[in-house]
């Protein structure tokens, strides 16, 4: 769950050079997709964890993933570059909840030392 997040970020940076081609954009302009999936994740985080507190974490990390999954399918046909930075940011969205969920799940499940080895395990 909290790996999805990094990984976002991570596949699409070696990704601009062909993506340039294929849009026909400047490696500039697509460096978007990633300032707006980082800013996706900041702004998200804080409040998918106070809504996780709130309705309980199961219902918020299957909407979040919903979201994650239908925007993923989306930003797969021939849109705009505006649109598919705007799909990125939803993408954050959607898959910021996984992080946060996992480690509260841990706070809830593990006792304290024990929590500390899995937060660093994660």
């Amino acid at each position: 769950m909290s790996c999805l997040s990094p990984f976002g970020v991570t596949a699409v940076a070696p990704l601009i050079p062909l993506l340039s081609i294929n849009l026909n954009a400047s490696a500039a302009e697509l460096q978007y997709l990633i300032s707006a999936y980082v800013l996706g994740l900041a702004c998200t985080q804080p409040i998918a964890g106070f809504v996780s507190d709130h309705y309980g974490r199961r219902p918020v990390l299957l909407v979040g993933f919903a979201l994650f999954i239908g925007v993923s399918a989306l930003l797969t046909l021939p849109l705009p570059l505006p649109l598919i930075i705007a799909l990125r940011f939803l993408q954050a969205v959607g898959v910021s909840v996984g992080t946060v969920v996992a480690r509260g799940i841990v706070r809830d499940v593990l006792p304290p030392q024990e929590a500390l080895k899995a937060f660093a395990l994660i």
